[in-house]
């Protein structure tokens, strides 16, 4: 038998992906797929970053870059950081990388170390636990509920926080609740956090910009909190660019460095042309006016689907592709799986059960 490194083998599958890749084999058997389980809007990347890329394809942007990224694109970033959120960054504490995803794994990795305690508001993207495992650090859930919206309050995270504790993890908007956290939430967080100050923040804000009725708040403005968040994001879910994996860390510029070290051992430079990445970072406020649209309907399919199956209460869901429903047992979902035959093939609904995002989530569905 094999024998694994420990850190690895007490990773687990990422559920979500599972799920979309069983949506792919069954619409390639011929089943009309619904799927709920990936975050990923239903239109196409929007044409002037469809041909902004080509057209730099074209003229050979297609080699080796800086393991950081594109200085072009690093700029282009900070361009928006300062605009859309007040921080001010310079190039050398951005990162770029393949997706926002590795920019969190890499962030995991730079920080903890075994014996450390990571602090994850739960439910939680099913990729925190497992990014920290990896680490050598252990997760450590912390439960919220659907009367608070999902939302980690400050009294129980300063209940928390011991001396173990080396990483915060938040997501505003949420995965997978759509939960958003009003400023004077996060402004208390941060109060408590400005007591302890070895415990660093890793804000998740790749759902910036699918919102409604709600405000975004980068979690670095807040006073004494830009020198210990992690920022990171990505292009993925506002323009539509799922497949294109590009996503970046705004941080110290120690902890940058050590992200581009390990990057550049795993996985190498990121190749995403200046051009593209200008049009997408600098100017990417023109691209959302015109391509916002789609996202105006999913809040109310979600409530009303909760209504239909009369689960009760649907908690409010202020990002605009995710919703959790609150207190839906899966029974009483009018769920049918028709194996494939010549004769019939029924239509198939597939979402994420709760389970992965956290224990009390076991009777919940994630609903992208």
């Amino acid at each position: 038998m094999i024998r694994f490194n420990p850190n690895v083998e007490a990773v687990q599958p990422s559920a979500t992906l599972a799920m979309t890749g069983r949506a792919k084999q069954l619409r390639r058997e011929g089943f009309p797929v619904i799927g709920l389980s990936a975050g990923e809007p239903d239109f196409d990347t929007p044409a002037p970053i469809r041909e902004a890329g080509q057209a730099a394809i074209r003229e050979g942007y297609t080699r080796y870059t800086e393991n950081m990224g594109m200085l072009p694109l690093r700029e282009a970033i900070c361009q928006k950081l300062e605009a859309d959120n007040g921080l001010s960054y310079a190039p050398n504490e951005v990162l770029c990388s393949t997706g926002a995803k590795q920019s969190v794994a890499l962030a995991v990795a730079a920080l903890c170390r075994p014996g450390d305690e990571v602090l994850i508001p739960a439910p939680y993207w099913v990729s925190y636990p497992e990014m920290v495992r990896l680490a050598g650090a252990a997760p450590r859930p912390l439960p919220t509920t659907a009367a608070g919206e999902y939302r980690l309050a400050a009294s129980d995270l300063e209940a928390a926080i011991d001396d173990a504790t080396r990483l915060v993890i938040l997501c505003s908007p949420s995965n997978p609740t759509g939960s958003v956290y009003p400023r004077e939430e996060l402004e208390a967080l941060a109060e408590v956090l400005r007591r302890r100050p070895q415990v660093f923040v890793l804000s998740d804000e790749i759902y910036e910009h699918i919102l409604f009725d709600a405000e975004h708040v980068a979690f670095a403005s807040l006073p004494g909190m830009k020198e210990r968040t992690i920022t990171v994001n990505g292009f993925s879910k506002a323009y539509a660019m799922t497949g294109w994996r590009l996503g970046y860390m705004a941080a110290d510029p120690a902890i940058v460095s050590s992200g581009e070290n390990t990057g550049a051992d795993h996985l190498g430079s990121v190749q995403h042309r200046p051009k593209g990445g200008d049009r997408r970072a600098g100017n990417g406020q023109a691209v959302r006016n015109g391509h916002g649209a789609p996202f105006s309907d999913p809040p109310g399919l979600h409530a009303g689907a909760a209504e239909r199956h009369r689960g009760g209460p649907l908690p409010a869901s202020r990002g605009r592709i995710l919703s959790f429903p609150g207190h839906i047992p899966l029974s009483r979902f009018d769920v049918r799986f028709r194996q494939s035959d010549s004769d019939q093939r029924g239509p198939v609904l597939l979402f994420a059960g709760g389970t992965p995002c956290g224990a009390r989530a076991r009777e919940r569905v994630r609903r992208s």
